[in-house]
């Protein structure tokens, strides 16, 4: 499963800060037995590389414990 967060078609942005609602899409995983890695991506940022690594690495903590 690979996916990536965005504002916009354009605009990649933080994990949690998109679009993209993660949550339901990771409760599904454990009923999709193929399914063994789980890559979320961002190509880019408007902000400050560590900042953006800060913002997501949080909101993956939060929202799912890891």
């Amino acid at each position: 499963l690979h996916s990536f967060p965005t504002r916009r078609s354009s605009d990649l942005t933080e994990l949690g800060r998109g679009k993209v609602d993660f949550a339901p899409i990771m409760q599904l995983l454990p009923d999709m037995p193929r399914v063994r890695w789980v890559m979320i991506e961002q190509d880019s940022s408007r902000n400050d590389p560590l900042e953006s690594i800060a913002v997501s690495r949080r909101y993956l903590k939060e929202t799912f414990g890891y």
